[in-house]
């Protein structure tokens, strides 16, 4: 016969400690795991808290201003003009190692 003890051996954190570990996360520059650990929780459950709480603050937070759109729609064409740098650089790179590599079996 199977019971279920998950429920029984469950701990209960504060609506505050959970505040504060999500805040760990968000404001710093470690990871869930590395926060997890450091509070002796599961990384998988703090996971769980920031991911509740990201789906709460976009439905309290509604859609985008038209301030925040044309910010969404200028980062973008950052991100596309870095992407086509990036990729003229490979290619600038990959012509140079050829040449080089060619100079050295001559």
């Amino acid at each position: 016969m199977h019971s279920d003890k998950s429920s029984a051996n469950r701990k209960s954190y504060s609506k505050e400690f959970k505040e504060a570990a999500i805040k760990m996360v968000i404001e710093s520059n470690e990871t869930a795991a590395d926060v997890a650990r450091k509070l002796g929780i599961n990384s998988g459950t703090l996971r769980h808290w920031i991911s509740r709480w990201r789906r709460s603050e976009k439905l309290e937070k509604g859609p985008l201003t038209q301030k925040e759109l044309a910010q969404w729609k200028a980062d973008l064409k950052e991100i596309d003009k870095l992407k086509k740098e990036n990729d003229l650089f490979r290619k600038e790179l990959l012509t140079l190692h050829k040449q080089q590599y060619r100079n050295i079996g001559s």
